[in-house]
């Protein structure tokens, strides 16, 4: 049906945002039978992502920047056009990070205005992975290294070097002191670190399930304070700290 229901965008409280197939934001109570309203995606492009919080929808795309929407009417509240590195975004108490996976550097973006914060540079040719963000610290992949980044002001707080690249196109999962990040090699294994020492933990790396193909990458989420990683069809969960 015309304007109906297409892709969830991201959840808060009191409504969810999905694309419907006529490519609108609509906003949807958990009550409604239809939607509240629909308004004309504000950053129109591939690999649309988003977010929520104090009050904003975050919209980003491969190209058509970054923006937000008040949850209240659906009115732009901001917005930043192409080339603001919008496909991978990560979202926290006061800022929005954009940039990653291949993007020589980070940019954070206020969230009540979408004004830039402060911009940091990758060290390896390759650019960065997708970022992730846990209060106020920057977890993010560049090259070898996995790079904690105070989201406040942009200062690095520490880097440790892994023992091979780290992959890109996943961002790390921080379960209590915890951060996981798979490598860029998948049958290497996936790298925990202990943010509370600053150093390796250990290097999660079994032997591929019978079904697995070389390559295939490792897909995971934090569920109820553990990191699940699913490759194939093996899923395992690795415990916080």
């Amino acid at each position: 049906m015309p304007g109906g229901p297409g892709a969830l965008l991201a959840t808060d409280a009191d409504q969810a945002y999905v694309l419907d197939d006529a490519g609108r934001v609509a906003a949807v109570g958990p009550a409604d039978r239809g939607a509240r309203r629909r308004v004309a995606t504000p950053v129109p492009g591939p690999s649309l992502v988003a977010a929520t919080g104090q009050g904003l929808l975050l919209l980003a795309s491969a190209t058509g920047g970054v923006a937000a929407l008040s949850v209240s009417d659906g009115r732009l509240a901001w917005r930043r056009p192409a080339g603001s590195d919008g496909r991978w975004t990560a979202l926290s108490a006061r800022a929005l990070v954009v940039g990653g996976r291949g993007h020589r550097a980070l940019t954070c973006l206020g969230r009540s205005d979408g004004q830039q914060l402060w911009a940091l540079p990758a060290d390896d040719t390759g650019g960065f992975g997708a970022p992730a963000l846990a209060g106020d610290t920057v977890y993010v992949a560049d090259g070898r290294q996995l790079r904690s980044v105070d989201a406040r002001t942009g200062a690095p707080a520490w880097t440790l070097l892994a023992p091979d690249e780290l992959a890109q196109d996943h961002a790390p999962l921080v379960a209590g002191s915890a951060v996981f990040v798979p490598l860029r090699k998948p049958e290497l294994g996936i790298l925990v670190v202990d943010t509370a020492r600053a150093a390796e933990q250990y290097v999660f790396a079994p032997a591929p399930a019978a079904d697995v193909r070389a390559g295939t990458p490792w897909r995971g989420a934090v569920v109820r304070g553990a990191a699940v990683w699913q490759r194939g069809s093996t899923v395992r969960a690795l415990p916080g700290m």
